[in-house]
């Protein structure tokens, strides 16, 4: 029963819309932290890494990954609504 309803949620049209919830979710999460960091300062602990930083630099822009614990908690709720809806 559960292997059906995988193949349903994780069909072949769905990978895209999946992908695109958990990054988004991700990126809230970010922000989020941030956030709650900046208004509470007892809440810098959201605000640490829990990976070490990956950067990549390219000639016209650089881009930074930063896993916070609010960026997983907000990957997890972007694959929630993506099962709910």
């Amino acid at each position: 029963m559960l292997a059906g309803y995988l193949t349903v949620v994780f069909g072949k049209g769905n990978l895209g819309f999946f992908i695109a919830f958990v990054l988004i979710g991700g990126i809230l999460g970010t922000a989020l932290g941030s956030l709650f960091a900046s208004l509470v300062p007892a809440l810098a602990i959201l605000k640490t890494n829990l990976v070490p930083n990956a950067a990549v630099d390219l000639v016209v822009m650089s881009v930074s990954f930063n896993i916070n614990p609010l960026t997983i908690a907000g990957m997890c709720l972007g694959i929630f609504f993506f099962i709910k809806i």
